[in-house]
């Protein structure tokens, strides 16, 4: 693959609208992702056993599912359940290879198998398989890549060529001294703001993606704009709201950031979970806002309203991470501001 000269179609790509799918598809598609970025999980569930059921021989329903899924687990931090993520990918990359076969679709047959691909990616990088996450990158970096070498304006494939550029310079950025080895973070970012203004599909996924790397890339005031865009149609996304509170935080705007905190906390106490483990975590971030302001007896109420949750208990996956918290206030208390 020539970098430099993929780079060059990117941006000499010409004005004119991404293809969509049939009326039907877009509308019941287009429903099931503006209901997980609503965090309607259970409504986004329905919209895709009804798109399996309508559609038994496409993969549209299972790949929903698989973003349903992936959505749910960075809301909440859930457990990979294996055994249903792999019949979801056995399932959407069979349809797609059919689709592909048929010559019917052959883009959109190449571009579900990249998705389903970049679904095994996550799943194996959230276990700890690391060959297979980047085996199965490349992989659907390719399908990706083949789709815009077809047509350049199939914009919701830069999604996962632009993702896979940025994190694979990330990683292996202590060898870019080397002569063969490119820093292609740039490209991923520009690819991804391309997505995210222009793809019939992958908007929202692009925002949150982009908002992260360029928090991960410490350009914190770009991140709290691009999640701002996110928050503008989705204002109780809570992904969105803490990419936006952590790159505040970050680039010192307590301020704001204090808002976003409270924002926060509310959405954790309206959901029903079993644990309270991102209150504390929201709670805390307050704390450390107030505190920057000079607002000592705000932070010491916040204080002591953490230092309350103490006792309860957390599932295992959290406890370590709260008692992290728990020990950071305790050492606070004694020399609190009165």
């Amino acid at each position: 693959m020539k970098l430099s000269l993929f780079f060059a179609v990117l941006v000499t790509i010409p004005l004119r609208s991404q293809p969509r799918l049939s009326p039907q598809l877009d509308e019941m598609f287009s429903s099931g992702i503006h209901l997980t970025f609503a965090q309607d999980y259970r409504g986004a569930d329905s919209v895709a056993e009804l798109l399996s059921k309508i559609f038994p021989d496409h993969p549209i329903g299972a790949l929903l599912k698989l973003g349903i899924l992936q959505a749910q687990r960075m809301d909440f931090e859930l457990e990979i359940n294996e055994p249903l993520w792999d019949s979801l990918i056995r399932s959407s990359t069979a349809a797609s290879e059919n689709l592909v076969k048929s010559g019917k679709n052959e883009l959109w047959g190449k571009y579900f198998r990249g998705v389903a691909l970049g679904s095994e990616s996550y799943k194996r990088s959230e276990i700890g398989n690391w060959i297979g996450t980047i085996a199965k990158a490349m992989a659907s970096t390719k399908e990706f890549e083949y789709v815009v070498q077809k047509d350049s304006t199939m914009y919701d494939a830069f999604l996962g060529i632009g993702t896979y550029k940025y994190w694979k310079s990330r990683k292996i950025e202590f060898l870019q001294w080397l002569p063969f080895i490119f820093d292609e973070r740039e490209h991923g970012i520009a690819m991804l703001e391309q997505t995210a203004t222009k793809s019939s599909y992958s908007k929202l996924p692009a925002t949150v993606s982009l908002a992260w790397i360029l928090f991960d890339a410490k350009r914190f005031s770009e991140a709290v704009e691009w999640s701002k865009r996110g928050l503008q149609k989705y204002p109780r996304n809570r992904q969105l709201l803490w990419i936006c509170a952590s790159s505040m935080i970050e680039d010192g705007r307590f301020s704001e950031a204090e808002l976003i905190c409270t924002r926060l906390i509310e959405e954790y106490e309206r959901l029903t979970l079993s644990h309270r483990f991102f209150e504390i975590v929201w709670r805390n971030n307050l704390r450390v806002c107030l505190d920057h302001q000079h607002k000592y007896t705000e932070a010491n109420a916040q204080t002591e309203k953490l230092a309350s949750l103490k006792s309860i208990t957390l599932p295992n996956q959290f406890a370590e991470r709260a008692e992290e918290i728990f020990s950071t206030i305790d050492r606070a208390r004694p020399s609190s501001h009165q």
